[in-house]
């Protein structure tokens, strides 16, 4: 009857957990990704991110840095555009959340959204 916990790792379950209690079942945990068109960064003379980031210069200020020159760069296309696997534009929460978590965010902060 039900779901036994212990078939669900920690992380997942964290997600959907709050001051101890289980507010819903991670039903998937698949990874996000972020691609980027070397052309494109080729084109405005920026550096591969894969580089920056090994020379520990990737982040959230160089993202935003960078987006903005891809887009100066080449005219009619964005720089930075969120979609899913399934080409939905429209669900941000669901597309901006890895970023923000990687960079120390999240939805709630102190029980406020």
């Amino acid at each position: 009857e039900g779901y036994n916990f212990e078939d669900f790792s920690e992380p997942a379950m964290a997600l959907w957990q709050n001051d101890g209690k289980v507010y819903g079942m991670p039903f998937s945990t698949s990874p996000f990704l972020i691609y980027y068109n070397k052309d494109m960064f080729d084109k405005a003379g920026l550096e591969d991110p894969n580089q920056l980031a090994a020379k520990g210069e990737w982040n959230m200020q160089k993202f935003q840095e960078v987006a903005k020159k891809v887009t100066e760069a080449n005219p009619g296309k964005w720089g930075f555009e969120f979609k899913d696997g399934e080409g939905y534009a429209s669900r941000m929460t669901h597309a901006l959340l890895p970023p923000v978590r990687a960079y120390g965010g999240d939805l709630w902060a102190n029980g406020q959204c």
